[in-house]
């Protein structure tokens, strides 16, 4: 009875570990999963935004109206973070503001030591430059429903020119042009409904219901240096929706609107008061999108 030798099987052993290694290292790797198609990036080519803006005075009854209208550029892009978290950024802005007359009326029958005649009190020229960048992540909760949250930071600049006074002559309308700018971060919640896709997808859809609130805020008008508002008493809500259609296998065409509704608390500082104001604004245009 023959009996292997020690050495001859351990060099088998070592032959055949060999053979494996250079097997394994012939065999193509496993294939890894495929790259995520989701997101996508966005250019609105055509747009435009009607902003109605309203104050109310509380020492009188005093109320103001403009109602503007202005081309807008926005941009931004969906980012797949993990399989159920997305993150957008959004920046919107008005481009070459347009100008149009606010007209500030009371029911007051005195202001001041002035018996009122007419309502109409006084009117102006009135523009709104706005810039608005959003960032928010969105965690999936079912399917293509997600919670969405995130901050934004936005500035509104309010330009008057042209002040002229109503009959009664109850106001000032030495100022010139004045300047009011207001600053500030807010915090966003809310839901969304997204199909994630463009590259390879006949069509996206998206809508998103968001609630805001300011969390820093800082007001400042040239007709009077020197006094700054910071509270950040005051809420927005916004409902923007877009549908796209495919044009080639990573590029879709579609529409996009947005309607949002702000309003901001009283404040005071002596005598100097900051009406409560809400602003409505309804955005909607064409847009470009696509992954690549």
């Amino acid at each position: 009875m023959n009996k292997h030798h020690p050495l001859r099987a351990l060099a088998g052993s070592a032959v055949l570990l060999l053979a494996c290694a250079a097997g394994h290292a012939q065999t193509p790797a496993a294939t890894s999963e495929p790259a995520d198609d989701r997101g996508f990036s966005y250019f609105l080519g055509l747009g435009r935004q009607t902003v109605t803006y309203q104050e109310h005075v509380s020492m009188w009854p005093i109320r103001s109206k403009a109602e503007v209208s202005s081309p807008m550029l926005v941009t931004g892009a969906l980012y797949s973070v993990s399989p159920d978290v997305l993150m957008t950024f959004d920046g919107e802005s008005t481009f070459a503001p347009g100008k149009s007359t606010e007209r500030w009326t009371t029911s007051a029958a005195v202001i001041g030591n002035t018996p009122i005649t007419d309502p109409l009190l006084q009117t102006n020229q009135f523009s709104l430059q706005e810039t608005h960048t959003k960032l928010l992540l969105h965690y999936r909760l079912h399917r293509q429903l997600f919670a969405l949250a995130g901050p934004s930071f936005r500035t509104n600049t309010f330009t008057r020119s042209g002040f002229v006074a109503g009959t009664d002559g109850a106001t000032d309308v030495s100022h010139g042009t004045v300047v009011e700018t207001a600053s500030e971060a807010m915090l966003h919640v809310g839901f969304a409904l997204d199909s994630e896709r463009v590259r390879g997808a006949r069509s996206h859809y998206g809508l998103r219901l968001v609630a805001a609130t300011p969390v820093w805020r800082r007001l400042e008008n040239t007709s009077q240096p020197g006094v700054t508002f910071t509270g950040t008493r005051g809420y927005d809500l916004s409902l923007a929706g877009r549908y796209s259609w495919s044009v080639y296998p990573n590029v879709q065409v579609g529409g996009w609107a947005q309607y949002t509704f702000s309003e901001r608390a009283r404040q005071s500082k002596g005598l100097v008061e900051l009406p409560r104001h809400e602003l409505r604004s309804l955005a909607y245009g064409l847009e470009l999108l696509w992954k690549l």
